[in-house]
């Protein structure tokens, strides 16, 4: 719900509190996208491209406004290439060995439990506050539990 509210933020720092919503057109969207686009990268311009489309989806199924806001064609998120490309161009996002064992020797126990989860069984921070006790066996060292993200 944060991110729809700072979505909406951005918009309402870019247009005004007062701007009537029936003036908006493909430009003043065109405009919009390519602000964002200076300041994120394309993952985070898409991110908020939709959670703003899908707040005036919302108003106008709703009766806040009484006609859909056109908001145009350049209005969309990057494609799935643009994103690919920038990932690439990023490389992987990798922690070398003694940065591990920075980390490791600095954490709490719980906080290092985590990391080593997230390291050997590829557990993200939801899943390992998900993860029942009953999951894990220490007899075997083994942890059988599928994500709830993936099924496996």
């Amino acid at each position: 719900m944060d991110d729809y509210k700072a979505a909406c933020a951005i918009y309402i720092d870019h247009f005004g509190k007062n701007r009537i919503v029936a003036d908006l057109g493909p430009d003043d969207f065109a405009e919009l996208r390519a602000t964002m686009a200076e300041k994120w990268g394309p993952v985070t311009l898409g991110n908020v491209i939709q959670r703003i489309r899908v707040a005036f989806k919302f108003a106008s199924d709703n009766d806040p406004i009484d006609r859909p806001v056109r908001c145009g064609q350049a209005f969309k998120r990057p494609s799935r290439k643009v994103v690919r490309v920038d990932r690439a161009k990023k490389g992987p996002k990798l922690f070398a060995p003694a940065v591990i064992h920075q980390l490791l020797a600095v954490a709490n126990k719980p906080m290092r439990a985590m990391i080593l989860l997230g390291i050997n069984g590829e557990l993200g921070d939801s899943d390992c506050g998900r993860l029942p006790q009953s999951a894990v066996n220490l007899g075997t060292g083994l942890i059988d539990f599928p994500r709830p993200e993936t099924e496996r």
